[in-house]
């Protein structure tokens, strides 16, 4: 039978309250850190549309981040009515502990690998990742390979279900609220910068251009990324003229209003599906 238990660890406590306390601590370490990518996504996605219209020579939409606000709604709602997973839009983690032979051991799920990467990173925290379906971890011994084979095997000897074998803890919500107050405090850093957004919309229409020139029907992946990484002194200077022509387009300050963020308009707006900064109430 393949096992595959990529993220499974062992904590170094004394006992099962103690790894409770510690995962306390870590989901409050954990929230601001949520915050901090949720804020830039949704204010990177509602900096688009306007940055999309400014390029179209078409007017600002006037409720930009309230719009991207109600779509990431909604698409959490379909994520989990169909029980997918987005990493670039679910902020997900949870945990399920095994307490076994005096020991709790545990499996993390989370589609974001910034959020699975700090929890290796706590203090106590073991990497004790199993499988069997290719060739072993190279910097791992065998005979603690062949010890991590024999703890998973008894922990789902009778059950093999990870939910049904141990206790499972929510650590972060898979699409959380934004917090009105983080977002006031920390808008301006939260913002990507002028120069990012010029890069990657000339990045863009640069690919498209070359793109356009190419045989549709024999257009490969590879040959995509040989156009993108096009290094001549021609499409240098084709990069230039397009980064030139972004930059007037391209309004160089965002504030909250462009943005639609504390803008009346909004009132019309379920409380609910209101942005954060007008529905200042967290969802429980």
């Amino acid at each position: 039978m393949s096992t595959k238990i990529y993220t499974g660890f062992k904590m170094e406590a004394e006992s099962f309250e103690e790894a409770a306390k510690k995962i306390d601590s870590f989901q409050k370490k954990l929230a601001p850190i949520v915050q901090e990518k949720l804020g830039k996504m949704l204010l990177r996605w509602a900096t688009q549309k306007i940055d999309e219209a400014c390029m179209a020579g078409e007017a600002i939409p006037e409720k930009a981040f309230s719009s991207v606000f109600s779509e990431y709604l909604d698409r959490g709602a379909e994520r989990s009515a169909a029980k997918m997973r987005n990493p670039g839009m679910d902020f997900g983690v949870s945990m399920t502990l095994f307490p076994f032979e005096g020991r709790v051991y545990g499996m993390l799920f989370a589609e974001d690998r910034d959020l699975e990467s700090l929890w290796k990173k706590e203090p106590g925290v073991l990497d004790f990742a199993y499988w069997n379906n290719s060739d072993p971890d190279e910097t791992v011994s065998e005979e603690e390979w062949d010890e991590r084979a024999r703890v998973w095997e008894e922990i789902f000897k009778t059950e093999s279900i990870p939910a049904r074998a141990g206790f499972s803890r929510d650590c972060a919500e898979e699409t959380p609220m934004l917090d009105p107050d983080f977002l006031r405090e920390n808008f301006e850093r939260l913002l990507p910068a002028w120069s990012e957004r010029v890069e990657g919309i000339a990045k863009e229409i640069f690919l498209q251009n070359k793109v356009k020139g190419e045989n549709q029907e024999t257009l490969t992946v590879s040959k995509i990324l040989r156009l993108a990484n096009d290094k001549s002194p021609e499409a240098n200077l084709e990069r230039e003229v397009i980064r030139l022509a972004v930059e007037k387009k391209l309004p160089r300050e965002i504030s909250k209003k462009m943005l639609g963020i504390y803008c009346p308009e909004q009132e019309d707006l379920p409380e609910e599906r209101r942005a954060p900064s007008a529905a200042p109430k967290m969802r429980k």
